[in-house]
């Protein structure tokens, strides 16, 4: 019994420098998996954020696409128009009735403008609300990165 006492109660030899190596050891791999795995983290999210970026775009192209074939409708559309009212029937047609015509299609081209600039004019909101948004949702979420860090 009192050998192993003794045996207890003495160190082994190079005990603690073996604990200390093997800890620091230890630390060393596990800040390098840490390093490594953050930095593959932020490597997505960066991914991820040009995802979010080219996908906005996508959405801004096709609304304003939307925009610009309403645009072409509207032209084509009074193009017809005018190109209803035939030039041969002109000399037949009292001046009335040709200026009532007149009238309508440039009722009708206002008309198409106005919903031209109507369109363009959501595009462009829709546009803006998600431009504020993208910001401030980025704004929300470096604040909070800052204050966990």
């Amino acid at each position: 019994m009192a050998e192993s006492k003794s045996c207890t109660k003495s160190e082994i030899p190079g005990l603690r420098a073996d604990a200390h190596a093997t800890s620091f050891d230890h630390f060393t791999s596990l800040e390098e998996f840490g390093s490594k795995w953050y930095a593959s983290g932020v490597e997505a999210g960066l991914t991820q954020a040009a995802q979010d970026l080219a996908t906005r775009k996508e959405k801004e192209a096709e609304v304003l696409k939307k925009a610009a074939m309403a645009a072409r409708d509207a032209l084509t559309s009074a193009v017809n128009d005018i190109n209803s009212i035939g030039t041969e029937g002109l000399s037949q047609e009292p001046m009335w009735a040709v200026r009532q015509k007149l009238q309508n299609i440039v009722k009708e081209i206002s008309h198409r403008r106005d919903e031209c600039t109507t369109s363009i004019y959501r595009a462009s909101q829709e546009s803006k609300k998600r431009s504020s948004e993208t910001q401030a949702s980025d704004g929300g979420n470096s604040s909070k990165r800052s204050k966990n860090d």
